[in-house]
């Protein structure tokens, strides 16, 4: 069952603003990770304009490049009345299709457009012929190409000669923020707890399919539960869809790559010393395709004296779906088979709920804009951010801080977030004094923590002043 839409504003009325400046037909490119909502964003864009989709065949075996021309030769049957035929060459499929166009507003979405293409190299130069001679003039046409495999779109359509001075707009679709999340789970009449919020939300992140999945009729760990600690559960397999569709024979690699990254940020010589990968080897076009499609994060090194981010970088598995399978899910995934169904506290009674602290970090750190708000700061107040760690040196001590804010005007805003039912006492002043001191900040800079917290936090500690500012992240969910 389909909701209400929520979100994307930004997204429509850049849209909306190129179809506005196009003086023939638009040409909108829109990527992002696999259940982010393109079709959806595609559809709701279409509005009342006559909408026409084409999807591709997911690549598995006995998935060939004729069976993409017969599919979308289906497609085109069933939505404009096209003839049945069959060919081997793009250009008739295309041309078909131009002819039954109805020469009425519409928006033409070809999805999963690495797949369409796939084992066919005519197929870009066959659209580019289709654009420039059959489509091009058409000011009330919107034809839109949308892919998961951010890094194909890359290399054969943003950086094809081909389509060169052709795309009008490019789409990068990213996840729901916590408030546009909430809204969503408020659509289906989901009547959850802040705290029952956030451990969905730990699991889902922005991902509008996976949100879909909660049921308005059961609480937080019963959805989970469902979803994921049931043999038939639609996540419990869901990475391997996910690593199948999107990096198909590759997909043990990749695999190896992002379990290492559950167990915490590396850099790319650290990932390769690891997995005791060649330094010949094509590991680094790995992580590369990982952060472009939307599962990684990488943020750069930097020295507080130098004030300018190192050519070294930090890689996060930032996707929240995937962190919560490597951590809850594939170390127990035998005994769901055995079983048929469970319940995750069975499997981690003493651990639960700091592995899922561990969780809402990840999803406060991925919404990190609205921390930026509440500190009052702008980009051109940030000199640099991010997720910090560094390894221990002979002249300084290892420090991993959950956030890390570099001003211009030489402050250090350190961060640290903590997602727990206990009310926080001065352990957590102690903590961040550690941290503090480990930092070593150069002389002439000042040192700010904040606390982002969820619960309560103990009179005492506000009472202490340490900390410059304690974030509720309850207010996210508004």
């Amino acid at each position: 069952m389909q909701h209400s839409f929520v979100g994307r504003a930004l997204e429509l009325s850049l849209m909306n603003e190129a179809v506005s400046a196009a003086s023939g037909a638009t040409l909108i490119v829109i990527k992002g990770r696999r259940r982010i909502g393109k079709s959806t964003l595609a559809k709701q864009f279409a509005g009342t304009r006559r909408f026409i989709q084409f999807i591709g065949l997911a690549p598995v075996s006995g998935i060939s490049a004729q069976s993409q021309r017969d599919i979308v030769i289906k497609q085109a049957h069933d939505q404009l009345k096209c003839s049945l035929f069959t060919t081997d060459d793009w250009s008739e499929i295309f041309t078909r299709i131009a002819k039954k166009l109805p020469r009425t507003p519409c928006v033409l979405l070809f999805d999963e457009i690495s797949w369409l293409a796939q084992d066919d190299s005519s197929f870009i130069p066959r659209f580019k012929t289709f654009w420039d001679k059959e489509i091009k003039a058409r000011k009330d046409l919107v034809v839109i190409l949308s892919g998961s495999v951010s890094t194909w779109i890359e290399n054969n359509i943003l950086k094809s000669t081909a389509l060169f001075g052709r795309i009008n707009l490019v789409i990068t679709l990213k996840e729901l923020s916590i408030s546009e999340s909430n809204t969503l789970l408020k659509s289906k009449k989901c009547k959850l707890s802040a705290y029952e919020t956030f451990l969905t939300l730990s699991l889902t992140g922005g991902v509008p399919w996976y949100l879909e999945q909660i049921s308005p009729k059961q609480g937080a760990l019963e959805n989970i539960n469902r979803l994921c600690f049931s043999r038939n559960g639609s996540l419990t397999e869901e990475f391997d869809r996910v690593f199948n569709d999107l990096f198909s024979s590759r997909g043990q690699i990749y695999r190896k790559i992002v379990l290492l990254l559950a167990q915490g940020p590396r850099e790319l010589t650290q990932i390769r010393r690891e997995l005791s990968y060649s330094s010949g080897g094509a590991l680094s076009e790995y992580v590369h395709n990982l952060v472009e499609s939307g599962f990684l994060e990488k943020t750069p090194l930097w020295s507080f004296h130098k004030g300018k981010a190192s050519s070294r970088m930090l890689y996060r598995l930032s996707d929240s779906y995937l962190r919560f399978f490597l951590r809850f899910i594939e170390p127990v995934v035998d005994r769901i088979a055995a079983s048929g169904s469970s319940d995750l506290r069975a499997f981690y009674p003493d651990n639960w709920r700091s592995l899922f602290s561990l969780q809402v970090e990840n999803l406060v750190i991925n919404n990190r804009t609205w921390i930026l708000e509440k500190l009052a700061l702008t980009e051109q107040d940030i000199l640099l951010a991010g997720p910090f760690q560094r390894r221990a040196t002979k002249a300084l001590a290892g420090v991993q801080v959950d956030y890390l804010i570099q001003t211009r005007l030489k402050t250090l805003i350190v961060c640290e977030v903590k997602f727990s039912t206990a009310v926080l006492g001065r352990e957590v002043i102690e903590e961040v004094e550690e941290k503090l001191r480990k930092i070593k900040a150069p002389r002439g800079f000042a040192v700010v923590p904040v606390l982002i917290k969820f619960g309560e936090v103990a009179r005492t500690v506000e009472k202490e002043g340490f900390f410059y500012r304690i974030l509720d992240m309850g207010e996210m969910l508004e």
